[in-house]
């Protein structure tokens, strides 16, 4: 996961380089990296065993 989150933060860096404006607070880059962290905590959550009462 560090690779990847290497490789999103220089290709965002490579953009603002090259003149592209970022539309958004957030970059494309970071989007991904939030929803990629956002599914692993609800797989994890569906995975939980389950606890009776």
């Amino acid at each position: 996961m560090a690779a990847l989150r290497l490789e999103l933060a220089n290709e965002d860096s490579l953009a603002v380089q090259r003149g592209h404006p970022l539309p958004h607070n957030m970059t494309p880059n970071t989007f991904m990296q939030v929803a990629l962290e956002l599914e692993k905590q609800q797989y994890v959550i569906f995975f939980r065993p389950k606890t009776t009462i």
